[in-house]
């Protein structure tokens, strides 16, 4: 989220949808907590929230 604004952010989420979108960080050349603030003042749901941050990890990965 640091490449882009908060605006074209959401709108390319908006258009691919939270359930094919999945947080990653870059680390350690950059820390997870500025990323996660960015992403949480974008101001989704919390169902898409926990998609993006955990259940589309969890299928992807096949995690149990």
């Amino acid at each position: 989220l640091y490449a882009i604004s908060p605006e074209k952010a959401t709108e390319v989420i908006r258009a691919y949808g939270a359930e094919r979108t999945m947080f990653a960080t870059d680390y350690p050349m950059w820390g997870a907590r500025d990323d996660i603030e960015r992403l949480l003042r974008l101001n989704f749901s919390d169902s898409d929230y926990k998609k993006i941050f955990y259940d589309n990890a969890i299928k992807v990965y096949k995690i149990k």
